[in-house]
């Protein structure tokens, strides 16, 4: 069915484009267009006829743009799908009904949201929080990331040659992914270089930045970054048929390395008061501000997304993790 709809997309791209060479020369946005929509067209049907029908059964924490880093025991959704992890669009509602989970979990991804849909991304997993379950968001601290920044402010004004670089890298920390045009910006062409203070950068952005040192790894269990835990899962057939559609569709719609147009830039910054007022309007209580190791969500000692692969600190230390309860 799909061969023979893209075999009639074709045709009509052949009979409506032009046939001479000449005219092609002279056309060649229009060839081009045509072109584009009889691929897309083709392979959005194909996108479609390789999703799993049926959806990965529900666990009891449902874990929000996980990215690479989840448990296969709880439920994980994210844009792209990988094994163990169901394809979502988390701008839209969610696909699981009313009071279904005992916890929620969303890391470094409120942030890339602007403030009415990040307000309707906590909304969705309030609804699908069972009366008295947890929501933990975790994003970048605005509040610290301004301190720091006003500090080496002070002192590179003094003089202090080191203090100039580690102000260089807080103004990239602070601006960089609010306004980048290409994917990975300043920060990563920064990472690349020599020219940063590699204590002060892992110190506020983790593994990111020690995975590149190999340390040891320390941590044990089933999180999917662990070495080796990823091998556990292979990737169907059809979940990487649907996970190449996707990104086909990116690269046809020419958002595949725009910054603004694949979800990298972050479009709102949170400090603890906003983000507790945030929650709070919402409809959570006992909103408070964690540690990396410190939850409500039951049985965090083991299913702890926080701790750092390396060492008992955290994975993203310029984070503000904060939880709010639905009431029972």
């Amino acid at each position: 069915m799909i061969a023979k709809h893209f075999a009639i997309q074709c045709l009509v791209f052949l009979i409506a484009s032009p046939t001479c060479h000449s005219c092609i020369r002279l056309e060649p946005r229009k060839y081009f267009s045509l072109f584009k929509v009889a691929v897309f067209t083709s392979f959005s049907l194909l996108e479609k006829s390789v999703v799993l029908k049926e959806r990965p059964e529900e666990k009891d924490c449902l874990n929000l743009g996980c990215g690479g880093v989840f448990f296969p025991d709880w439920t994980n959704c994210d844009f792209i799908p990988r094994p163990g992890i169901m394809r979502h669009d988390l701008r839209k509602p969610l696909p699981f009904g009313e009071e279904v989970f005992a916890a929620t979990y969303s890391s470094h991804v409120l942030e890339h949201f602007n403030p009415s849909v990040g307000k309707s991304f906590l909304k969705e997993q309030f609804q699908a929080l069972k009366p008295g379950g947890v929501c933990r968001v975790v994003v970048p601290d605005l509040e610290a990331i301004c301190k720091l920044y006003l500090e080496k402010l002070e002192a590179a004004e003094e003089g202090d040659d080191d203090a100039r670089q580690r102000h260089r890298w807080m103004t990239i920390e602070l601006l960089d992914q609010m306004t980048r045009e290409t994917s990975g910006g300043e920060m990563r062409r920064i990472l690349n270089s020599d020219n940063f203070d590699f204590d002060q950068v892992a110190g506020r952005i983790g593994d990111e930045a020690l995975q590149n040192k190999n340390p040891p790894v320390i941590l044990t269990g089933s999180r999917s970054d662990i070495p080796g835990n990823k091998e556990k899962t292979k990737e169907s057939l059809p979940q990487r048929l649907h996970r190449k559609c996707l990104k086909l569709k990116l690269n046809l719609l020419g958002n595949d390395k725009d910054p603004r147009k694949t979800g990298e830039v972050h479009r709102w910054m949170y400090d603890r008061f906003s983000l507790h007022l945030l929650l709070q309007d919402i409809g959570f209580k006992k909103c408070r501000v964690c540690a990396f190791d410190d939850s409500a969500i039951p049985q965090w000692e083991e299913g702890n997304l926080d701790i750092s692969l390396y060492g008992d600190y955290p994975r993203k230390p310029d984070s503000l993790y904060m939880e709010g309860t639905k009431p029972a």
